[in-house]
């Protein structure tokens, strides 16, 4: 069985309601009785956000012998109809957030009743009514082969792509993760990642919910939430991305930052590396993530090693894993054991990895049965004695730690023959810059690194920086030390570099400036390049705001950066403005 049959926590919900595996046990199969009652089909896709509902809805189609197809609740229709088209669903499970987008999708795939909606939000659901028929219920699950769940790729490199899991690869993946002992059945886990992410459905749904741990709903992936949850409950095992765990990284090290007596207690702690004095000198810290916290799961992509081993430091234990949707998705993690800063640890206990042209190929039970529909594509990645190409340039260490050096088709060469992995520099200028650069994005550009930054003008001025230009050039000067001096020199200079053009628009609403915007762009792009600098009076800023805003879902731009400059007297008299102030944008066109 998938869920653990034990009268014991199974999870709690948003209103701080625990539901136990008992049960859950029985809710599921009320949902299979009650809610999809009827259903008779191979697929059954899932639209909907992280919620108590989307794990009945989710055990409830296994219970009912159907496949699980599952995507985010976010999804736009153009996104959706596709998956329609492709898994041909009888039956879509929706809420009240996704259900008009459906809809719309429906329309665009032409596949009107074709598809039977249930909105969990307008059905009659009433647990108080299950009875004592539901006692002692066996719960239905996908065996051996059987495909138990699809999740589509972003399809950066094409259409998106049905990876199929089976029962074995899911059994394989949760044998492979408990045998590096970092979940205990007497954990609780967060689930902070949307469940339609094979990271998060693996790690903190089927996992946990297999081995007889308890999983607590968080609403918003926002600090002050997830901390009023910690603090609430016992949650002992945090998994996030990266980004979970810099947004907490920023907020303390500015505090111990602040103080000498704090930078001389860590570098203390550091030295000593011991996790019960760092937990004693630190409580307060402990006591702010709920005082129960011990391990940190981080994946979906690489961890700043500073990170990592800032919170080790502070009494936690942070281990990195890797994987991909095709490999269930786990091959390797850190465990508490056996755990290396900078690396992803050891590959699982039922898992093979070789090194194939710097490519790392891998083999083992979770690796995916193929691409539905696509055996050419399944073909591409699977060879015939079993053996998934990752795509990823990897390497292992004599200890057998796996380190990610970047994506085989995001390598940046450059003309000496020096490939730079543009996540690993984006990273490492995050690091230095802490809370004072919002996005980055490192692309090769006439043979020289080139960046494209947003900047946090307000994380600026509390911090009186006031030369932004001149700060980020040093900060980038730092990160590109790996570099020669002469290409470090013109990685800057291209990074840094700006083209000051100022356009005059007059504008009654966002529609007018989009339009005014389409218009000039094409003259206010840098030569040979694709960053425009506009100007707007400061009056105009909120209209043009809501035009980008229009111009980013249309595909055409997306904004880069915000700042303000100040016209001189002889400039505004020139323009008929009273006002000194103007907002000046940087447009990355696509």
């Amino acid at each position: 069985m998938f869920i653990k049959n034990e009268d014991k926590l199974a999870f709690v919900d948003f209103e701080d309601n625990k539901v136990s595996f008992v049960e859950l046990i029985k809710r599921v199969r009320y949902f299979s009785n009650e809610v999809l009652k009827n259903i008779d089909s191979p697929h059954a896709l899932i639209i909907m956000e992280n919620r108590p509902e989307w794990v009945y809805s989710f055990y409830s189609v296994w219970d009912k012998k159907e496949v699980n197809v599952v995507l985010d609740a976010s999804s736009n229709p153009n996104e959706i109809a596709y998956v329609i088209n492709d898994s041909q669903p009888k039956t879509i499970i929706c809420s009240d957030f996704s259900e008009e987008r459906i809809l719309e999708a429906i329309t665009i795939a032409n596949y009107q009743d074709k598809a039977r909606i249930i909105n969990i939000d307008k059905e009659n659901i009433d647990f108080n009514s299950i009875g004592s028929e539901y006692d002692n219920v066996t719960l239905q699950n996908p065996e051996g082969d059987e495909t138990a769940v699809m999740l589509y790729t972003s399809g950066t490199t094409g259409s998106p792509k049905g990876v199929m899991l089976s029962s074995n690869n899911i059994i394989g993946e949760i044998d492979g993760i408990v045998e590096k002992d970092v979940l205990q059945a007497n954990d609780q886990m967060i689930a902070l990642l949307p469940f339609h992410h094979i990271l998060p459905l693996m790690a903190t749904l089927l996992l946990p919910l297999r081995e007889g741990a308890s999983i607590v709903f968080v609403e918003k992936i926002a600090s002050k939430e997830i901390l009023d949850v910690l603090e609430k409950n016992n949650v002992s095992v945090m998994v996030g991305v990266p980004r979970v765990f810099k947004l907490f990284y920023d907020s303390i090290k500015q505090q111990i930052q602040a103080k000498f007596i704090t930078r001389k207690i860590y570098a203390i702690a550091e030295k000593i590396n011991s996790k019960r004095f760092s937990r004693m000198i630190f409580s307060k810290v402990h006591k702010k993530f709920g005082g129960h916290l011990n391990v940190m799961v981080s994946g979906g992509a690489k961890l700043d090693p500073e990170i990592a081993t800032f919170f080790n430091v502070l009494g936690f234990t942070v281990c990195e894993g890797y994987g991909l949707t095709e490999t269930s998705p786990v091959l390797a993690v850190n465990s508490i054991k056996y755990n290396k800063v900078g690396t992803v640890g050891k590959a699982l206990y039922n898992t093979e990895l070789k090194i194939v042209d710097e490519e790392l190929w891998v083999k083992g039970p979770q690796i995916m049965k193929g691409y539905y529909n696509k055996p050419e594509k399944t073909a591409e990645v699977m060879t015939e004695d079993g053996w998934f190409k990752t795509g990823d340039l990897a390497e292992i260490d004599k200890d057998g730690y796996l380190t990610i050096r970047g994506r085989k088709n995001s390598m940046i060469v450059l003309s000496n023959g020096k490939n730079i992995d543009p996540e690993t520099v984006e990273n490492k200028i995050m690091g230095l810059s802490g809370p004072l650069i919002k996005e980055i994005g490192i692309l090769g550009h006439e043979d020289k690194l080139a960046a494209i930054i947003v900047p946090d003008l307000l994380e600026f001025r509390k911090q009186g920086i006031n030369n932004i230009q001149t700060y980020l050039k040093d900060v980038i000067e730092r990160a590109l030390n790996f570099l020669p001096e002469k290409e470090r020199k013109e990685a800057v200079k291209k990074s840094c570099q700006r083209t000051f053009q100022a356009l005059r628009i007059d504008v009654n609403s966002e529609f007018e400036v989009l339009e005014e915007l389409l218009e000039k762009l094409p003259d206010a792009l840098a030569p040979g390049g694709k960053v425009a600098i506009l100007t707007f009076h400061s009056g105009e800023d909120r209209l043009v705001k809501h035009a980008f805003k229009y111009g980013k879902k249309a595909g055409i731009y997306s904004d880069v950066a915000k700042d303000v400059i100040r016209p001189s007297k002889e400039e505004c008299a020139q323009n008929g403005r009273a006002k000194s102030t103007k907002m000046r944008w940087a447009i990355k066109v696509k």
